[in-house]
């Protein structure tokens, strides 16, 4: 995988994941407002510039990371993660939860226990991955970024930028990638959420699904969930000042 690094290598160390769709470079503009903290990003398989094969699984990446991680870290890390990478973020902290000292989440699911939700995943990345692998580039982007949960991503100043830097993907890449980072996939972490350490979750007040996750979890962790004003699910993306702010407060707590 490439990595991307900001700010001083002895600085608190950070693990940043994206999204669906996007790179480690989608994390600069945080990293910059973050400057005490020593911040690194994957591009995960598929995506950015780091390749995807038929062998990898979502296990070889989190065994990849740990890898990374073990080679250049002497203390625990902690990790901050959005949707695809929240969920990547959350398999690491259960599964090595001695290198993670904080779990950072932003619209990300904590797993599906509803079998009526778990069946409309199951269509909804069908019908994605059919979109994803017959649709042009730029129809299938638009498409993707108006949906509701992503409120008004599409009239952000920004916008037209976004677009560019995703519309070079390779649809192939992705619809592997989609398969093998599946929500279906993720065993609900539910009834064990509270051995977790969970630092902060964040999301967007017209992000409705997560705005769920995020109510449902508040009744665990009142002080540590943040469902920000105006903003959808990429919260980062379009409020990056405030996403910062409210995550680095955060992390200092902890």
């Amino acid at each position: 995988m490439r990595w991307m690094a900001w700010n001083n290598p002895s600085g608190t160390p950070l693990l940043l994941l994206h999204g669906f769709l996007g790179e480690a470079a989608d994390w600069a503009q945080i990293a910059s407002l973050l400057p005490e903290f020593y911040c690194i990003a994957p591009d995960l398989p598929g995506h950015g510039l780091s390749p995807i094969t038929d062998d990898m699984t979502c296990e070889s990446t989190i065994s990849e990371i740990i890898r990374y991680l073990e080679s250049r870290m002497t203390t625990p890390i902690g990790i901050v993660g959005y949707s695809m990478g929240g969920r990547l973020g959350i398999q690491l902290a259960v599964q090595h939860p001695m290198m993670v000292r904080s779990l950072s989440l932003e619209s990300a699911s904590l797993g599906i226990d509803n079998p009526v939700e778990r069946r409309a995943r199951i269509r909804f990345e069908r019908q994605l991955l059919d979109r994803l692998q017959t649709m042009d580039p730029i129809h299938f982007l638009r498409e993707w970024y108006s949906m509701p949960m992503f409120g008004d991503l599409s009239r952000h100043p920004r916008f037209l930028e976004l677009l560019a830097r995703r519309a070079s993907y390779s649809p192939q890449s992705l619809a592997r990638a989609l398969t093998m980072f599946s929500a279906v996939d993720q065993n609900p972490i539910w009834d064990s959420i509270s051995h977790i350490q969970l630092c902060a979750y964040i999301t967007g007040e017209k992000d409705t699904k997560y705005v769920g996750i995020a109510r449902r979890l508040n009744a665990i962790y009142p002080s540590r969930v943040a469902i920000l004003p105006g903003l959808g699910h990429n919260c980062h993306f379009e409020d990056p000042y405030q996403f910062a702010k409210l995550l680095g407060d955060a992390l200092r707590q902890w």
